[in-house]
């Protein structure tokens, strides 16, 4: 997972879903699916504030972080994976 100034990209290896194809796989929002990245891996992307992700803000004295969590439900399987950016 890549964590961008307003985006996070995650990575899925197809050795992790088997068959599922990139496309049966979203985030909590199921019009946020995956896509074609290369022969091993699916690619996710979404904005901070899309696809039904969460951000949490954590204080510090010295500076804010920002934690960001969205899931991937692989639309035919029904079990998800949690993916967590920090920004």
């Amino acid at each position: 997972m890549t964590c961008g100034e307003h985006r996070m990209t995650v990575l899925v290896p197809r050795s992790i879903i088997g068959g599922v194809a990139a496309g049966d796989l979203h985030f909590r929002d199921t019009s946020c699916v995956g896509s074609y990245y290369n022969s091993t891996h699916v690619r996710l992307q979404t904005e901070f504030d899309q696809c039904e992700t969460i951000m949490e803000v954590q204080f510090n004295p010295d500076y804010d972080i920002g934690k960001f969590s969205s899931c991937i439900d692989p639309r035919k399987q029904g079990s998800m994976v949690l993916g967590t950016a920090h920004n």
